[in-house]
């Protein structure tokens, strides 16, 4: 097969591909129109999030036969129009799932401790001790919404803290982990201190977190958030904060990017998000959560593991 790479991909898929058989042309650093032109006569395509893989590409690469989203969204390929033209669709969520897992427990536990807000006071010659004292993780109920991949792999960090974990997948039941709590949303919405969100981005997931939402936690809470920025609206965390529905937030991603998960120039976005940026209990950081060298790595090995597993050496 011809395997053409849109996105900087890890050269481990190339070799690994490559020694299956598969011709694999790099085309990451020619621009959108050289690209496409390179796709004319893909049998594969493996992608982060450059190319938007809609019902009008596929039916001009009908010669497709699978696209390989190195990551874990995928709310940048209609699903419908790969299904209906046989187009395989793989993802590799298994290889960032430490690292999103281990950056949300990093901004937990700087959100606890006041990390951000101390460095910032001491760097700026402050000595404040009793403004930053900080409070335990331990005995805390923190809740998942989603269980999968980088759902499971936080649970199993936070039970190293003695934490009690909750759980809550539509989708997912019977979960194997003793220790973790199997629990309906109204259960969530009763005892969690924590909320972190593992969850993709889809019709179902848009805007999940709005007032009526937050309106529903019987204490405030924390709320974490390293899936996709537009399941949170903005406007509903500046309310809840205001309100205390809200103790704070800790987000590796914000609606207002793009496809490509990109920012625009922040002077052109809304005034919410200067009401964040200027929040003390909201600690954000720039959708890079899943980008450690390691998961570079492990995301592509996945990927071209699962390309040989279905289509075979060539």
């Amino acid at each position: 097969m011809r395997v053409v790479s849109v996105d900087t991909i890890h050269p481990i898929l190339f070799s690994q591909l490559e020694g299956a058989g598969h011709e694999v042309v790099d085309v990451s650093q020619l621009n959108d129109s050289e690209m496409l032109l390179a796709l004319e006569n893909a049998d594969g395509i493996v992608m982060r999030s450059r190319l938007d893989v809609d019902s009008k590409f596929i039916n001009d690469h009908l010669k497709l036969k699978f696209i390989g989203r190195v990551g874990s969204g995928l709310e940048n390929v209609d699903q419908i129009a790969t299904d209906s033209n046989d187009v395989v669709v793989f993802t590799s969520p298994e290889g960032n799932r430490d690292s999103v897992a281990e950056h949300a427990l990093a901004m937990l536990l700087a959100w606890l401790n006041n990390i951000v807000q101390a460095n910032s006071q001491v760097k700026g010659g402050q000595w404040e001790r009793n403004l930053n004292k900080g409070e335990e993780l331990k005995g805390k109920t923190v809740a998942l919404i989603g269980y999968g991949n980088t759902g499971s792999a936080f649970a199993k960090l936070l039970l190293g803290f003695g934490v009690r974990v909750l759980a809550y997948d539509k989708y997912r039941k019977d979960f194997k982990e003793t220790a973790i709590e199997e629990v309906s949303m109204g259960e969530i919405y009763r005892d969690a201190d924590v909320v972190s969100l593992h969850i993709p981005l889809n019709d179902e997931t848009n805007y999940l977190v709005n007032q009526e939402w937050l309106a529903s936690f019987s204490k405030p809470i924390v709320l974490i958030n390293t899936s996709r920025g537009k399941i949170v609206q903005t406007d509903a965390l500046i309310t809840g904060l205001q309100k205390g529905q809200l103790r704070g937030c800790c987000l590796d991603v914000l609606e207002y990017e793009n496809a490509r998960l990109k920012m625009p120039d922040f002077s052109t976005l809304p005034s919410a998000l200067n009401e964040l940026l200027s929040n003390d209990r909201v600690i954000l950081s720039p959708h890079c959560a899943g980008l450690s060298p390691e998961s570079y790595y492990k995301l592509s090995e996945v990927m071209a593991n699962k390309i040989i597993q279905r289509f075979g050496r060539a």
